[in-house]
């Protein structure tokens, strides 16, 4: 029962890991790549493209609060601290790299969406501690819903399946994992409703 129980425990936090914003930020940013061309193929959408990655994906992922390799004394608290300045940081970066550039609408929807989710969490989180996982999972999941419609049923599962791992891994109980995804999809709508044409 005890072998049953810890890899119960290693799944959870193996999704938890999978499934955290840095890392749901690089697989939105390479479907919507293949899905919207213009974004690879055009010179500057490319350039604004691997950037997005850059600050969106790769250095929230190196300061992420499961990245113990960068952090291997600090314990959750000190990293989660780290992970929220470090992407408040980088996606304030990325919006004013959006606006200066004019970049492609998908671009400043993602980038904006991350920005308002990551201040909404900070504050909230002052009064009520929502998941910032479970937000990152909820943009994506109704950015996909307004651009492909049907085909966003195929990203439902990403929910309960990291709600389940939050609880498993006793991170968050189900309010603030509620309240972390209610986060992600009210920034994302607010950013695709002001940014997509």
């Amino acid at each position: 029962m005890k072998q049953k129980q810890s890899f119960r425990r290693r799944l959870a936090r193996w999704m938890t890991i999978v499934l955290a914003p840095p890392y749901m930020s690089m697989v939105v940013l390479l479907i919507l790549g293949l899905t919207h061309r213009v974004l690879l193929i055009h010179p500057k959408y490319r350039h604004d493209f691997f950037v997005g990655i850059l600050f969106l994906a790769v250095i929230p992922a190196f300061t992420s609060q499961d990245n113990t390799v960068a952090f291997p004394r600090l314990q959750l608290p000190q990293r989660r601290k780290i992970a929220f300045i470090a992407s408040l940081v980088c996606y304030i970066i990325f919006a004013g790299y959006c606006i200066v550039r004019s970049t492609h609408p998908l671009l400043m929807t993602v980038g904006f969406s991350y920005l308002i989710t990551v201040v909404l969490l900070i504050f909230t989180n002052c009064f009520f501690r929502a998941s910032g996982h479970a937000s990152g999972v909820g943009g994506p999941i109704i950015l996909f819903h307004l651009l492909f419609q049907g085909w966003a049923l195929l990203t439902l599962p990403l929910f309960p399946l990291l709600a389940w791992a939050r609880l498993a891994t006793r991170e968050h109980d189900l309010y603030q994992v509620l309240a972390g995804f209610g986060i992600g999809l009210l920034s994302t709508w607010g950013a695709f409703m002001l940014f997509m044409p």
